[in-house]
């Protein structure tokens, strides 16, 4: 399973939404917010946080509900995406 990540959007005075791509079985693409779970080969998935970091831009923490484990997912400087990161 490859999680690719997109772009986060973030207006003032309004919920963040995160782009995600993955590809299991298929390729599936969502727009999460904080909490917002989605599903990956069996199991269920959730946008656990967006962190700002000042080496990389802004990192996506998934967790896998069913087994609580965090992967991190994050876009280049540039703004393309790049493959799951080790967890955290």
């Amino acid at each position: 399973m490859t999680f690719i990540a997109g772009h986060v959007h973030a207006p003032e005075g309004t919920a963040l939404s995160f782009w995600l791509c993955l590809v299991a079985d298929g390729e599936h693409e969502y727009t999460l917010g904080i909490g917002d779970t989605f599903p990956g080969r069996g199991e269920t998935w959730a946008l656990n946080r967006v962190e700002n970091r000042p080496d990389s831009g802004r990192w996506a923490v998934l967790t896998n509900v069913d087994a609580r484990v965090a992967t991190v997912v994050a876009p280049d400087a540039g703004g393309t995406p790049r493959r799951q990161l080790p967890g955290l």
